[in-house]
């Protein structure tokens, strides 16, 4: 499957949606970047990955396509340990994202300020769109330190709620950035 895709060179768009291919898709879609230069827009959303997939998914985003748009909405619930790689791609030169959906994803603390981090370092990404995960206040903190980093970007939060739970969680409900 991702040989074929693969070999598809003028591929633009994407679209492998609900997916349960589980390690195959990332790999598949992995092979698709490393062969197509010309891949502008990938949509996985709701499809699952695993980390192996992830890890392959990143390794051919830097091995060949630069998309504008990443939509990994509800993708990364059972792809957590791979999650650094993808931080790792999104803070480098070989990421020229405009748009990057991560809703719906479980993300933690610690993945809002890895987030930050990355973003201090991207002056590309134009959206970003972190809509129903936990970050709590530690990942909104971190997360909005990697903002403050990045002049280009700005934040219209449209929706923030505070969680009333022993933990007292922040909710980021939806956090759009812009320029």
């Amino acid at each position: 499957f991702g040989a074929a895709l693969g070999a598809i060179s003028t591929l633009s768009r994407l679209r492998l949606c609900y997916c349960r291919r589980e390690a195959g898709l990332g790999a598949a879609v992995g092979a698709a970047c490393a062969g197509s230069s010309s891949l502008a827009e990938i949509n996985l959303q709701g499809s699952a990955l695993t980390p192996s997939g992830l890890k392959a998914l990143v390794g051919g985003l830097n091995g060949g396509a630069r998309p504008r748009l990443l939509n990994l909405e509800g993708c990364l619930a059972t792809a957590h340990a791979a999650l650094p790689l993808l931080w790792g791609w999104l803070g480098s030169t070989a990421c020229e994202l405009k748009r990057l959906n991560l809703a719906f994803n479980g993300l933690a603390p610690s993945d809002g300020a890895a987030v930050g981090g990355a973003l201090g370092s991207n002056s590309r990404l134009e959206e970003l769109d972190l809509g129903s995960n936990t970050l709590e206040a530690d990942g909104v903190v971190g997360l909005c330190e990697g903002l403050a980093a990045q002049r280009a970007l700005q934040v219209r939060t449209e929706e923030l709620r505070a969680a009333h739970h022993a933990a007292h969680s922040l909710y980021l409900s939806y956090c759009r950035c812009s320029t």
